[in-house]
């Protein structure tokens, strides 16, 4: 008993040459007598035959083979005039398969192509009931797309990746960066306010300025556009003239204590 054929080799054995995709555009052409059900219903059934050697399973693939041929279809002469592009060549045969799980979509006859397309990749049960239900209250394609929205599964939420981690962190690290910058409530004014001298709070601004950069080039290189931050020489008048300004106040309060020393001596 053979070894079932790889899908790789069976797209190699399949592989569209270019006198078959006129011929299939061609005969794609002559079916669309009107954009219908039945039309896009047939359609879907050549293409499926006729490209994809009647498997549902390499259709459903998202391989090379599949978008190369499709766009191969696509692009063939009359094509375009007809109104067919790759998105509605790939919904013919959804709309194909359609049909053959519920022998036929006869029973729907208010319904457009678009009306069926929003059901693809439900359950069958929930396709019927859905399609019915349709049909009977007349439902718009936006009021049918609503209720199948419902049956499908939420999306599962994006990993959070060790990029988007570190990234996270980095703009935590500057915002408190420029919060120890702030002049009117940062660490320096507390750092001064607790008795450091004001020469070492102008070290520690130097130092922040070398962080704060090297920060912000990090997140350059990792493709982020941060906000513009604050300029470097903005944040070292704020952390040297803070001390300047505990030093000239200090200075003037000493003096005016001298003075009234002397007036009441």
């Amino acid at each position: 008993m053979g070894v079932a054929m790889g899908t790789a080799e069976r797209e190699a054995q399949l592989e569209l040459s270019d006198e078959q995709a006129r011929e299939i555009a061609e005969q794609v052409v002559m079916l669309t007598a009107v954009n219908d059900v039945q039309t896009m219903a047939v359609v879907g059934d050549t293409i499926l035959k006729r490209v994809f050697a009647n498997d549902e399973k390499l259709f459903r693939s998202q391989s090379r083979y599949k978008g190369a041929s499709l766009t191969k279809l696509a692009t063939q002469p009359g094509m375009a005039d007809a109104n067919w592009n790759r998105h509605k060549l790939d919904s013919a045969v959804e709309i194909y398969l359609l049909s053959k799980v519920h022998q036929g979509l006869g029973s729907w006859k208010h319904l457009l192509v678009s009306h069926f397309a929003v059901v693809v990749g439900l359950v069958p049960e929930t396709q019927k009931e859905l399609l019915d239900l349709a049909e009977r209250e007349r439902w718009t394609v936006t009021r049918l797309k609503e209720a199948a929205g419902k049956h499908r599964p939420a999306p599962a939420p994006a990993p959070v990746t060790k990029k988007t981690r570190f990234l996270r962190e980095l703009s935590d690290a500057l915002k408190v960066l420029d919060q120890w910058c702030s002049f009117a409530d940062g660490l320096a004014t507390h750092a001064i306010e607790a008795g450091i001298p004001a020469d070492d709070t102008a070290q520690l601004g130097l130092a922040m300025m070398d962080v704060h950069g090297i920060l912000r080039s990090w997140q350059e290189q990792l493709g982020v556009a941060a906000p513009a931050p604050r300029p470097i020489e903005e944040i070292a008048n704020t952390i040297l003239g803070l001390g300047k300004r505990k030093l000239a106040n200090s200075r003037a309060s000493k003096k005016k204590q001298m003075k009234h020393r002397k007036k009441t001596g």
